[in-house]
């Protein structure tokens, strides 16, 4: 089931499935997020819970037991509920079920809030540990945006000194490599992601323009943004914040020693969030 907020300047879109925003529109009509092409990629903006990214193999070792995830996790391919509402804003929430414990043994509250003033959208994540152990997770985002190709596209950062880190096909690799953006401006093209995502640390805030349509996020606290899109003619872009990474190369699949997981103790709670804003 779809809900929707709106006001003077844009209207969203979520769905009960995923807590997915389904749609960004300014109210001239113009939809920034793209609709999930399956020639492509068929997700919109899935939410990145309880893992970020890729497990080497797909596995990881808690307890002496072997554990298997996909990529990104299993939230967004399961349904919410909402919880709360308001003439500007929704909550919706999820907990784990006998599927889930399969694949990740703890006890939790997921909760996501979509709240709406003006020309942006903020996003809150509310995660709670409500078993009687220590529970480790990451959580992200990975919102898509229209790319109009025939059309000039660039990021734009608060800093020119970039640097993205290695991936192989076995992981994320322990260094990183330089990457060029003038007066803080990165042209977009299909050969920046030859080698999969971009991934970043120390970045609180993207701008997307494309021609003269903007989207600024701004995501304080996350330690890394992805920025992705398929090198294969894909008319989309993605900016995704993180609290997480996927597994780096040395990683010895043992889900506590993962790199940068939040550990939360019995009964603690972990919140953040992030806006996007359209231009």
């Amino acid at each position: 089931m779809n809900y929707t907020l709106k006001n003077d300047t844009m209207s969203v879109v979520i769905s009960d499935f995923g807590a997915e925003l389904q749609n960004i529109t300014s109210s001239d009509g113009y939809e920034y997020l793209w609709q999930g092409d399956e020639a492509y990629w068929g997700r919109r903006a899935p939410i990145l819970f309880p893992i970020v990214g890729k497990l080497k193999d797909d596995i990881y070792y808690y307890n002496d037991e072997t554990y298997s995830m996909t990529q990104h996790g299993f939230a967004r391919d399961l349904k919410f509920e909402l919880v709360n509402s308001t003439k500007n804003s929704f909550e919706f929430s999820l907990t784990e079920n006998e599927e889930t414990l399969k694949k990740y043994p703890f006890k939790f509250e997921l909760k996501l809030g979509y709240h709406l003033k003006k020309n942006h959208i903020t996003v809150t994540y509310y995660v709670k540990n409500n078993d009687n152990k220590i529970m480790p997770f990451s959580i992200g985002a990975h919102p898509a945006f229209n790319w109009e190709k025939e059309s000039s596209a660039y990021f734009e950062f608060e800093t020119g000194l970039l640097s993205t880190y290695v991936i192989s096909p076995d992981g994320v690799l322990d260094q990183k490599v330089n990457i060029a953006a003038a007066n803080g401006k990165l042209r977009i093209h299909e050969a920046l992601f030859k080698n999969d995502a971009l991934i970043m640390d120390d970045i609180e805030k993207v701008t997307y323009w494309n021609e003269n349509k903007g989207v600024e996020m701004s995501f304080k606290g996350f330690p890394y943004v992805g920025l992705w899109s398929k090198p294969t003619g894909a008319p989309f872009i993605c900016i995704e914040p993180w609290h997480g990474i996927a597994d780096f190369i040395y990683h010895d699949q043992n889900l506590m020693h993962k790199k940068d997981m939040i550990h939360l103790n019995p009964g603690e709670a972990f919140e953040s969030e992030y806006i996007i804003k359209i231009l």
